[in-house]
Parts: structure tokens; C-alpha cells; sequence
């Protein structure tokens, strides 16, 4: 099939990624010895620009913040929108070069504000959790280091490798947050007191981890809408009870 031009971006982005991103992670004996630099992935909205700088300024915790060394970042669906100038890109980064991309990161807490005393936010805790979409966004988690708000990452489990938590945040808390912040999902003590969910869109991102947290942490009754492509994955092994073919 012939790609399409957010495909063509994402590929494009994703050869970037490969070639570049062990060199941020890793640096060379030189880069390792300038502590006030960083490398990062530089994006440029002329398509085929972007490139690995080595010479921006490490950032500095404020207060309540705490300074990650990323270990991993993922791909997010925002990046392409973003470098084409959409309208929905104005909400969530500063649409100015330089330009720092990456939402999704895990990584492990090199310093912390002074204002920041909880006992789970301390140097050397392994953490996850993504960049704050905001139309004054000016960092990218395709770096070496960012600052966050202390409240605004999590520590990550033990059993829970870099890679899957950097890749897991964004949809993981907007499917919790959708279900049982907003919706009002509840755990129930009583099995005949249990509560019933309808989930449109199981096979998907949000949709797949709404059906896990609904049925496995929340206890509730999950009525899932999916493709039948993906009706035996949602139901077998994610544990919805019941499966709609949003086809038929």
C-alpha cells in the first residue's frame, strides 16, 4: 500500500531513533566529562533535518523537581503533528526551534530540588511517566537528561523493564484515569455487588489497558468492543467477559 504521510514522518523518525540513540545514551569519553552539556536529538520542521546535538545546556531541577537521566523514550503519535505544524500541535509543545521531542521516558533520578523530601523521589530511584503536554513545552525525552515535577513521575516497579515502562505511561494512566478518576469505577467487596463497564476501542492502546485494570485490579464486569481481528486476544487474554464485534 502506498504510505501515507504520517507513516512516511514516523519511519523517517524511527531511522533517526536507531541510528542516534545509543550514542545519546552511551556518549563518548569526551561528552561524559562536560557535566554542564548533554546530547539530544534535534527536530527541525523541514523534513530530513533533524540531528544529534551534543552542546545543549543540562537542565537544573527547580524546587519541587527532580533531574532524570533517561535511560529509555518511546515514539509518541504527537511527534509527526508536531512537525507539521497541525492545529491540535499548538496544545501541547512550544512550536519553536530548537526543537526537543519525546514524551514517554523512564530513567533514574540524578539530583532533586531542595523542596522535594519524599522518601520514593531520592537520587538513584528508577522512575517513569511523560512530559507534560502543554503549549509551553520545550523539553523532549529523545535526551540525555529532563526535569519533572516530582509529582509527575512514578517510581517503576522492580519486575518492570526501562523499555516497557517508558512505553507504557501515557496510555496506561489515561485508561485509568478515564475509568476509575472520571467514570467512577470502584472495586466492590462483594462479587454480586461487582460493577459493569463498557470499553469501545479494546483493541487499542487506552482500550487494552481500560480492559485489564477494569477486570483485573478493578473486579468489574468488562463488555469490550474491538475487531474481530482482535476479539480473541481482548477476551482470552486480556479478560474481557463479553466481546462485541464492532463490525457486525
Amino acid at each position: 500500500t502506498k504510505p501515507t504521510k504520517h507513516n512516511s514522518g514516523r519511519k523517517r523518525i524511527c531511522c533517526l531513533l536507531t541510528k542516534h540513540i545509543k550514542n545519546i545514551a552511551t556518549g563518548t569519553k569526551e561528552h561524559k566529562t562536560k557535566h554542564k552539556n548533554m546530547k539530544a536529538i534535534q527536530f527541525k520542521f523541514t523534513p530530513g533535518d533533524h540531528c544529534i546535538v551534543d552542546d545543549i545546556d543540562k537542565p537544573t531541577p527547580a524546587n519541587d523537581e527532580v533531574l532524570i537521566k533517561v535511560v529509555n523514550s518511546a515514539l509518541d503519535t504527537a511527534h509527526q503533528p508536531i512537525l507539521d505544524k497541525d492545529m491540535t500541535a499548538y496544545f501541547i509543545h512550544k512550536l519553536k526551534e530548537p526543537l526537543y521531542l519525546g514524551y514517554h521516558y523512564s530513567g533514574t533520578i540524578e539530583s532533586v530540588g531542595s523542596d522535594v523530601t519524599a522518601e520514593d523521589m531520592k537520587a538513584g530511584r528508577h522512575v517513569f511517566g511523560f512530559l507534560q503536554y502543554d503549549p509551553s513545552q520545550t523539553q523532549g525525552a529523545f535526551a540525555e537528561y529532563i526535569t519533572v515535577k516530582h509529582s509527575e513521575c512514578a517510581v517503576k516497579p522492580k519486575d518492570v523493564s526501562f523499555e516497557i515502562a517508558a512505553a507504557s505511561a501515557t496510555e496506561s494512566i489515561t485508561a485509568l484515569q478515564a475509568i476509575r478518576d472520571l467514570g467512577g469505577l470502584r472495586k466492590k467487596d462483594s462479587k454480586e455487588d461487582h460493577q459493569t463497564i463498557l470499553i469501545v476501542g479494546a483493541g487499542g492502546g487506552v482500550g487494552s489497558a481500560a480492559v485489564q485494570f477494569a477486570k483485573n485490579l478493578l473486579g468489574a464486569h468488562v463488555t469490550a468492543v474491538c475487531s474481530a481481528r482482535d476479539a480473541k486476544q481482548v477476551q482470552q487474554v486480556w479478560g474481557a467477559d463479553v466481546v462485541l464485534d464492532r463490525t457486525s
